[in-house]
């Protein structure tokens, strides 16, 4: 059973993931009741697709782009390698951002949004 309580001026979020682990959840000052309630609604509807992914274990994409540069390392050939990291280098996309997936189990193309 979730819910949700005011501490110091802040929405609170208490609620059981697929797991059976408690998690709480604070929501940023300013926060009305209203967005509160239906925050709650879209973790529970993740929670009983059993996707629920906790934001603060999403993985930071810089980390993800070089363990799979360096996993594609071994097929690759050395100018291809080259290409691909400056890519990733130039295009900024290696700043330390998390990742937000749609549906953790699916980060295909589609699946990832920064």
């Amino acid at each position: 059973m979730a819910c949700i309580t005011k501490r110091r001026d802040r929405w609170v979020l208490d609620f059981y993931d697929q797991t059976g682990k408690r998690r709480r959840q604070t929501l940023p000052k300013g926060t009305t009741k209203t967005a509160a309630k239906q925050e709650l609604r879209a973790i529970e509807e993740q929670i009983s697709r059993r996707v629920f992914f906790p934001a603060k274990k999403m993985p930071l994409f810089s980390v993800v782009a070089r363990e799979w540069i360096e996993y594609k390392r071994p097929g690759l050939r050395s100018t291809t390698w080259a290409v691909y990291e400056g890519h990733i280098r130039k295009s900024g996309l290696h700043a330390d951002k998390r990742i937000k997936a749609k549906n953790p189990r699916e980060c295909g193309d589609s699946g990832i949004i920064l």
